[in-house]
């Protein structure tokens, strides 16, 4: 019974000797696959971590230049929006003259342009529909001539006698003097640039 024993024995101690291998081996294992997985990673960052920088960099550009491009493109369709809006205005003008509301403020109109050459000769070129209303309105003044010209469209144009003073108060001068206030009016009432 003693061999029996023996090799009970001896059974034990390499089942015991193989499970601390084994135990071991799997640390072993373990530590070799934490290795491996840190060294993958520093590899990874080597390489990709200057490319994921330029990438970045390149899609930063790219919706850079994007967000320009439409700010361009909403900022063309406002010019555009703005140019129909005064070509549009500037067509009505002519038929505006023959109405009540413009022949209200059209004495305001004179005498801020007359004001620039004061007492002094002058000329008033404005077109033949308003004619008679402004030699009317400047019937009290002798130094100033009444002459009708179909080139003025859209209101009165004094020029002094001298020529040194030409005062545009057509419509249309007065147009494009509030056009930058007009068009802040008109672009504040459409959608903000993104």
């Amino acid at each position: 019974m003693a061999i029996e024993q023996l090799l009970a024995a001896l059974e034990h101690e390499a089942a015991a000797e193989q499970a601390a291998l084994l135990a071991e081996a799997k640390t072993e294992v373990g530590r070799i696959r934490a290795r491996t997985a840190a060294r993958i990673a520093d590899q990874q960052a080597a390489y990709l971590g200057p490319r994921e920088r330029e990438w970045r960099d390149e899609a930063s550009a790219v919706l850079t230049a994007a967000r320009r491009h439409a700010r361009g493109e909403v900022l063309a369709a406002r010019q555009h929006l703005l140019d129909r809006v005064f070509a549009n205005a500037r067509e009505r003008l002519p038929e505006t003259l023959s109405e009540d509301r413009y022949r209200t403020v059209l004495p305001t109109h004179l005498d801020d342009a007359l004001a620039y050459v004061g007492d002094g000769a002058c000329t008033v070129r404005c077109p033949p529909v308003i004619a008679e209303i402004v030699r009317g309105l400047a019937s009290s003044r002798p130094s100033v001539a009444v002459v009708e010209d179909a080139a003025a469209l859209t209101g009165p144009v004094v020029e002094s006698t001298d020529g040194s003073v030409t005062v545009d108060n057509t419509l249309e001068a007065r147009l494009e003097r509030l056009r930058p206030r007009i068009a802040l009016d008109i672009v504040a009432r459409a959608a903000p640039v993104p």
